[in-house]
């Protein structure tokens, strides 16, 4: 398991780590938590992540699309494409959609991922409207 977020939002995901009665791994392992650096759009970031494992076969989002400019969502759909290529990964998102300003840009975050994910979705929880996206790489996709 990788735990991926901006430089300066590591220390606090190795202290929920740590709240949560684990251990944050250093150095390479399986069975253990690992937490890593992952600045949207930036490839070395993700080779970093890639090259620890041999596959990526779940990356986890939650609420991460919300409010954001497209420009911003388009550095993250590239990061999930590097992420997940060659080798099918899936990426399990929670979206909740909601009006206002950045409704818009949601959409056309989806509206992209269909051109290199196969998108299923789901309404989940007593919130019927918070869904559950699952997008599942394409196969033999050139990136």
């Amino acid at each position: 398991v990788i735990a991926c977020d901006v430089e300066e939002q590591l220390p606090l995901i190795r202290h929920n780590v740590a709240l949560n009665g684990m251990e944050a791994c250093e150095g390479c392992g399986t069975g253990c938590l690992h937490v890593r650096k992952c600045q949207w759009g930036v490839e070395e970031d993700c080779a970093a992540i890639v090259g620890e494992e041999e596959t990526i076969d779940w990356i986890l989002a939650a609420d991460v699309v919300y409010g954001q400019p497209r420009g911003v969502l388009g550095k993250l759909l590239q990061t999930l494409r590097w992420l997940a290529r060659e080798r099918r990964g899936r990426v399990m998102m929670l979206w909740k959609p909601r009006r206002g300003p950045g409704h818009a840009n949601d959409l056309w975050f989806f509206t992209e991922c269909k051109k290199w994910f196969e998108l299923t979705q789901q309404r989940i929880g007593c919130d019927e409207e918070v869904q559950l996206i699952v997008m599942t790489s394409r196969e033999n996709e050139h990136l």
